[in-house]
């Protein structure tokens, strides 16, 4: 059984890669998440909304390394390169696309731990202990990737300065300023 401060661990360091990847305004833009991830978006015909897929690559000193590609239907999500390299606060991209592409890298990290400075006691990097893992991260999959799309510093903006409480209006402009949908805010 996995110790539940992994997950935990997991969602800081998803909250750490939102917060590096963020604009000054505090917005996320999908291209700084793959970017920072070290992917690529592919839009093409798929029998399922998104996935993970992996390939070795050879890099600039002939070594192998894993090189990540996010694929989303073409039928769901129709978009460009001049889409994804313009979106910006006021003009994001699908919420259910930016879900779609932060719960897919979210699954990297369960093949690429110490990348991204996380580390656990008793995991292995083959057996049992990892596998508990990966099935931990899949379970928790849809919790973790708001802490990538969501940065401090546009919650911050958000109640910087107030003296009320948030009322449904900044409510509603804070999710669509940030390209989430109400469920994942």
């Amino acid at each position: 059984m996995l110790q539940p401060n992994y997950v935990e661990r997991i969602a800081d360091a998803c909250a750490r890669i939102g917060n590096e990847s963020c604009d000054e305004s505090g917005f996320v833009p999908i291209r700084n998440l793959l970017s920072r991830f070290d992917a690529e978006l592919h839009v093409r015909p798929l029998l399922v909304e998104g996935m993970l897929a992996s390939t070795d690559a050879p890099d600039s000193s002939s070594q192998r390394r894993t090189k990540w590609a996010v694929l989303v239907d073409s039928e769901t999500y129709k978009l460009d390169s001049i889409d994804l390299d313009s979106e910006n606060r006021g003009q994001p991209l699908s919420s259910r696309l930016r879900n779609t592409v932060a719960h897919e890298l979210v699954h990297s990290l369960a093949f690429r731990l110490e990348e991204f400075g996380i580390s656990f006691n008793g995991i292995e990097k083959k057996g049992r202990s990892m596998g508990e893992l990966v099935k931990a991260i899949e379970r928790f999959t849809e919790k973790l990737s708001p802490f990538l799309l969501v940065s401090d510093k546009a919650l911050s903006k958000a109640v910087s300065g107030r003296t009320s409480s948030l009322a449904m209006e900044d409510i509603v402009r804070l999710f669509r300023g940030l390209g989430i949908s109400r469920q994942v805010l």
